[in-house]
């Protein structure tokens, strides 16, 4: 019972925090509208390809969020199916990346940079709420968050069918939300 209030306090969380990025997002643009133009113009520019490469990158542990340009890019396309599966490929891409990285480096290396206690706790947090964490926090527009989920589960050797299978989910269920959103908050 106590796991179940656990879970239904993180996502009712995760959906509250869903509405403030969003919120802020509309905002930024408002606020800063020749950074949506730079954006949306560089989206012109490169094309999908262009837009393959940011979310990738952006979907590893590199530290920027991949948000604000699929939102831009989404005014760009004349696709924007082709847009969404682009950004949902790259971003599992992404994710597999950041899991074949935990497998490379070794677990000395990781404790050494972030603790070894760090490492324990985030191992033991993940095998209590793996899946959930990566469904949960993979819809959320916070890659700062989900980045290092991705990480954890490689480090944790989580299944990799299993993995895959969380990833895909969240990461469409991810751009549709956001596509959607946008569209709605006329972003």
């Amino acid at each position: 019972m106590r796991k179940k209030r656990e879970l239904l306090k993180t996502v009712g969380v995760a959906l509250a925090l869903l509405l403030v990025v969003l919120v802020a997002l509309k905002l930024l643009v408002l606020a800063f509208p020749g950074a949506a133009e730079s954006v949306r113009g560089i989206a012109g520019k490169y094309g999908l390809f262009g837009t393959f490469l940011v979310v990738l990158l952006g979907s590893t542990l590199l530290p920027f969020s991949v948000d604000v340009y699929f939102i831009a890019s989404l005014q760009v396309f004349n696709d924007p199916f082709a847009l969404f599966v682009v950004a949902v490929v790259a971003s599992i891409i992404g994710g597999f990346i950041n899991y074949a990285m935990a497998f490379v480096l070794s677990e000395k290396w990781v404790e050494k940079q972030v603790g070894k206690e760090a490492v324990g706790q985030a191992r033991e947090w993940f095998n209590q709420w793996g899946g959930i964490a990566l469904l949960v926090f993979g819809v959320l527009p916070l890659s700062a968050v989900f980045d290092p989920l991705t990480f954890i589960a490689g480090m944790s050797r989580m299944d990799v069918a299993k993995f895959g299978a969380f990833l895909l989910v969240s990461r469409v269920a991810h751009f549709a939300v956001l596509a959607i959103a946008a569209k709605g908050l006329g972003i």
